[in-house]
């Protein structure tokens, strides 16, 4: 009786790998600029935006918990957690520019991560945080500096919202939501202000640009955030969890596991990665590929409806999915059609736009 789901999925990724029509009108460096100036203003720039005042937001709701320990102030303070959260996973793709300034990207959060890593550095620095000032826990372990750290002492094993208990972890959490919105608030600005300001650089690539040669390279980079993406939902987020059978499923190794936020981030990142290619308002990606193959554009736009209509429907988590009999085909549905996603991508959308992913996106930088 679990046929039906994943013969559909399969009939999906085998429609998405088939061989690539003849292409289209060639595509020219005004082309690329159109989309990179269109991606920069409306997607990049907004979605940064967005994470720079939710992070304020987080660091003020941590203050005041741990100013006024209380039922009330502990759920504000998750609320805007995960509004934070939701920002970030907005930008997790963009694996370039000022994200990569000081080692922010990986600051920001750290993950996938060996087991406990987060939770020991947690404890570590909760013991000592009186000696810890600001500046100092800007050179401080990655692992405790970001979300993941937040999560922890958030969602872990602390009484936070108890008066006098586990004010350690609450002065580090404190520390750690500052510093969430002291890099947001950084990155934004380094696109946007300065001498030498980001944007700048995608918009005005060339001999003089010490970044892009080309504004095809600027759509290289864009590109690149969107394999990348996908190709992390499917190994890293999908894959381990719902493993090739259900005796194989590892629930523990699931994203946001504390939180329960593993599906609400696949949904989000896709949600990213669907407007970066339809654009905000009608110029992403997509803009290319509708010029240079056609039959191509609307597979793609089809296909990330079903696969966002496949995870929006698993219901209550991806965890349970993975390791209920009867929910497990909604999750290897999901798991399908990310991996074909991410192969048309690689393979069919980079002859398209005349692009090359140049290597593992999963491999690092």
């Amino acid at each position: 009786m679990h046929q039906k789901p994943m013969f559909a999925a399969l009939g999906i990724f085998v429609m998405l790998t088939m061989p690539t029509a003849a292409l289209g009108a060639e595509i020219s460096e005004d082309d690329y600029a159109l989309v990179n100036t269109a991606l920069v203003e409306e997607h990049v720039l907004p979605r940064y935006a967005v994470l720079a005042e939710t992070t304020k937001n987080f660091a003020k709701s941590t203050k005041e918990l741990c100013e006024n320990p209380g039922e009330s102030t502990l759920n504000s303070a998750r609320q805007d957690f995960h509004r934070a959260m939701d920002a970030w996973m907005g930008v997790q793709h963009l694996r370039f520019g000022p994200i990569k300034y000081l080692m922010r990207i990986h600051r920001f959060y750290f993950w996938p991560e060996a087991r406990g890593k987060i939770a020991d550095a947690v404890r570590d620095y909760t013991a000592s945080i009186d000696t810890i000032s600001m500046k100092d826990f800007q050179k401080a372990n990655v692992a405790v500096q970001g979300f993941l750290a937040a999560e922890v002492i958030l969602f872990g094993n602390y009484e936070l919202g108890i008066a006098g208990k586990d004010k350690n972890a609450c002065k580090l959490l404190v520390i750690v939501s500052n510093n969430l919105e002291e890099m947001a608030i950084g990155t934004l600005s380094n696109w946007q202000e300065g001498d030498s300001p980001f944007m700048q650089f995608t918009a005005s690539p060339g001999e003089q640009n010490p970044i892009f040669d080309s504004h095809k390279e600027v759509t290289l980079a864009l590109f690149q955030s969107m394999h990348g993406n996908l190709q992390l939902i499917s190994e890293v987020k999908l894959k381990p969890v719902v493993g090739k059978s259900i005796q194989a499923a590892r629930p523990r190794l699931a994203e946001s596991r504390l939180s329960g936020r593993a599906l609400r981030n696949i949904i989000l990142n896709l949600e990213t990665q669907e407007e970066l290619y339809n654009g905000v308002n009608g110029v992403g990606l997509g803009t290319l590929t509708e010029s240079a193959d056609p039959k191509l554009d609307k597979l793609m736009r089809k296909a990330f409806r079903a696969t966002l209509k496949s995870a929006r429907s698993i219901d209550p988590s991806l965890a349970e999915a993975a390791t209920n009999e009867e929910l497990r085909p909604q999750a290897e549905k999901l798991a399908l059609q990310v991996q074909a996603l991410t192969q048309i991508v690689r393979q069919r959308l980079t002859k398209a736009l005349e692009l090359a992913v140049g290597f593992n996106e999963l491999d690092g930088d």
